[in-house]
């Protein structure tokens, strides 16, 4: 049988034995994979995409994984869908609002406010996408698998206060239920952005009592032995906490559209990124961990903390569990700490080092390797030379 024929009988097998109702209409793009056409997208669970093709398989797709979609019976859905991929996060709003009707499937009423969480996001309307990630924690479809949103509004500004008065009034609804430690961590991560130590303060305690009265539930009407150890509580920020591209902006800002440099990061702005960091690290996600030491070192070192920041430099090269990437630029940051201290043999080999690294970034290793050239040392440093035997009298008289 030839591939053609094959082809033509599975499509006609797959028509006979789709489900009758089945409208193959939709379409759906996937990240590094052609856009699959002639599907029927059926819904949206467990932070998966389902889909069916012409073949009547059912395709499950995390939303990670969904570029955009195409949903034949949902006009706006389309469309915003398109206007999200294209980049134009505003257009999609009012697109993705209209597209739920009241007969709407409960699956698409999800879907929806996952993508106008994220559009809210793109357009710099941080508290409504707070407010629409509260809602997901509510309906429990917000899980590991949906981030909360990550683009905040500049520290102490109202679009942050609104977001902090949202997430709050959130933490006293039932239906948060389970969700509270996240909705908590992530109202902490953006008080320490806006420096609200009152409620830092507040958090900090309130979240460490839910804890323990949650470890403490009464067995057969008895509490625990106070003695009894106590797992580690699980609270603290969201993974990729967006305070650690907020002290990156901060160290390195981006010039504006009639500045053909980037300004100098402010004094004030570097202090803040510090505090503000050094108060989140107890916080942070375990993988987030070696960035904020990194960005810590540099923050030190750009507010004139050379001390502190060869610390946190050496604290990461000392370590070996440290990313190799954020070791090789710990590395080639503590070089140059070495360089303006006038330690340049000490420089050299930190910049040998750094290049050297596995999983060092390309930037680092150019960067690392203009130094030593700059500094005319080798990229290798050279062998030394054997020593030279030296003749002895007593050698020189052997028959």
């Amino acid at each position: 049988m030839t591939k053609a024929l094959r082809r033509v009988k599975l499509l006609f097998c797959g028509a006979i034995f789709a489900p009758p109702a089945l409208v193959l209409a939709d379409s759906v793009k996937l990240l590094d994979r052609p856009v699959f056409e002639n599907v029927a997208v059926e819904g949206f669970r467990d932070g998966k995409l389902h889909f069916r093709g012409v073949s009547g398989q059912l395709l499950k797709k995390p939303l990670a994984q969904v570029e955009w979609f195409t949903a034949d019976n949902v006009p706006e859905l389309t469309e915003a869908e398109r206007a999200i991929a294209g980049g134009r996060a505003a257009d999609a709003i009012p697109l993705l609002v209209s597209a739920v009707k009241e007969d709407s499937e409960p699956w698409l009423r999800d879907w929806v406010q996952v993508r106008l969480l994220r559009a809210f996001d793109a357009a710099g309307r941080f508290d409504e996408a707070v407010a629409q990630y509260v809602e997901l924690l509510r309906s429990g479809a917000a899980d590991e698998r949906i981030a909360p949103p990550r683009v905040a509004g500049p520290p102490e500004s109202a679009m942050n206060a609104a977001a902090r008065r949202i997430l709050k009034s959130a933490l006293d609804d039932p239906k948060i239920g389970a969700a509270q430690m996240t909705a908590r961590g992530f109202l902490l991560e953006i008080a320490l952005l806006d420096d609200a130590s009152d409620q830092i303060t507040e958090i900090r305690g309130d979240a460490t009592a839910a804890d323990s009265k949650r470890r403490q539930k009464p067995r057969y009407g008895l509490l625990p032995d106070q003695t009894e150890a106590r797992p580690k509580s699980r609270f603290g920020l969201p993974s990729n906490s967006f305070l650690l591209s907020y002290a990156a902006r901060v160290l390195e800002p981006l010039p504006s559209a009639d500045e053909k440099r980037p300004p100098p990061p402010a004094e004030e702005d570097l202090s803040r990124a510090l505090r503000v960091l050094s108060n989140a690290r107890s916080h942070l996600a375990e993988a987030d961990a070696d960035l904020a030491t990194l960005l810590i070192g540099r923050l030190r070192g750009a507010t004139g903390d050379s001390e502190g920041a060869m610390q946190a430099f050496a604290e990461l090269l000392a370590r070996e569990e440290t990313n190799g990437a954020i070791a090789a630029e710990a590395g080639y940051r503590a070089a140059g700490a070495y360089e303006s201290a006038g330690q340049i043999e000490a420089a050299i080999r930190a910049y040998r080092d750094a290049a050297g690294r596995n999983g060092c970034p390309e930037e680092i290793s150019r960067r690392a390797r203009a130094a030593l050239r700059r500094l005319n040392a080798p990229l290798i440093a050279p062998a030394a030379e054997p020593a030279k035997r030296v003749n002895t009298d007593s050698e020189s008289n052997r028959p």
